[in-house]
C-alpha cells in the first residue's frame, strides 16, 4: 500500500479532514495534500511523523526525497 492511500484510508476510518490529519502529524495542510493527492514523496522527518499517527512504516524510494 502506498503512503498516499494509507493516509486516505486512515482519514476515512477516523473521519478526519486533511487539516485535522495534518495537525495530528504536526505538518502543514499543504504537505498532506501534496503527499496524498499529488503523490509527492515526503522528507524522512515528515514520513516519520505520518507513520507515528498511522502506526505503520512505509518504504519510500530514498533517491527521490522532497523537503516539506
Amino acid at each position: 500500500m502506498t503512503l498516499s492511500k494509507a493516509i486516505l484510508m486512515y482519514r476515512a476510518k477516523h473521519d478526519m479532514t486533511m487539516k485535522q490529519f495534518a495537525e495530528a502529524c504536526g505538518v502543514t495542510l499543504q504537505t498532506i495534500y501534496n503527499v496524498e493527492t499529488v503523490g509527492q514523496k515526503p522528507s524522512r522527518l515528515t514520513r516519520t511523523k505520518i507513520e507515528l499517527v498511522i502506526g505503520t512504516e512505509f518504504e519510500i524510494d530514498e533517491d527521490v526525497e522532497v523537503d516539506t
